[in-house]
């Protein structure tokens, strides 16, 4: 019974650091200068928000057979890479802890644009999120918490692919509070607190708490 409580704590602590009663794998003993287990298993790659490139940030000593390694203090939040991955627009758009990401140039009219469609994927949002608020000004890593909000990267790099580094160009409202409606649909009724959501210059039928609209415009 001793025995078997020894290998189930084994387990739990990702990796084993002796065998006392032999026969066993004797691998997994490297220890950092924190006395933790260096000899586990490599953490997932995590999505630079900034270039949409994936990073692995795995401590020497890795070994598969070990368990889960220990993250230490510098692993960033970002999201686990593939999380969303393949999602189409409209579903990328709607799902929860999802974000879409869009070509700068094609989704703004601003400059050159060699793609069919602006729409250049869908990740997952930082492992902090999701959260919901106002996007226009935020950051690379500020914009990838909110599922609310649309990336816009540079990809003048890679015109056709988006795994490959796609400078972090500008955060803006997924939808929003105060755009232009070029829409026949009606807005919906919305209550004290709240205003119509637009999207693509269309009322979406929502109403949106006015503390995650973008700033309203200056009057003119």
């Amino acid at each position: 019974m001793r025995a078997a409580l020894l290998a189930v704590t084994c387990l739990a602590l990702g990796g084993c650091t002796l065998d006392l009663f032999g026969g066993g794998d004797d691998q997994c003993t490297g220890l950092d200068t924190r006395g933790n287990n260096t000899d586990l298993a490599p953490l997932p790659a995590l999505v630079n928000p900034e270039t949409l490139t994936c990073e692995t940030f795995d401590p020497p000593g890795c070994d598969p057979s070990c368990g889960p390694c220990d993250p230490g203090p510098d692993v960033p939040t970002w999201a686990y890479c593939g999380t969303c991955s393949g999602t189409d627009e409209a579903n990328c758009l709607q799902a929860t802890g999802c974000r879409a990401i869009y070509d700068y140039n094609c989704y703004t009219g601003t400059g050159p644009c060699t793609l069919e469609v602006p729409y250049l994927g869908c990740y997952g949002t930082d492992q902090t999120g999701p959260i919901h608020g106002a996007c226009n000004g935020l950051n690379a890593f500020e914009c990838s918490q909110h599922d609310d909000c649309i990336a816009l990267h540079s990809q003048a790099e890679c015109p056709a692919d988006a795994s490959c580094e796609a400078e972090f160009v500008e955060c803006v409202n997924e939808t929003t509070c105060w755009g232009p409606v070029t829409c026949d649909a009606a807005a919906p009724d919305c209550p004290p607190g709240s205003t119509p959501e637009i999207r693509n210059g269309c009322y979406t039928g929502e109403c949106k708490p006015l503390d995650e609209c973008e700033p309203p415009p200056p009057p003119s």
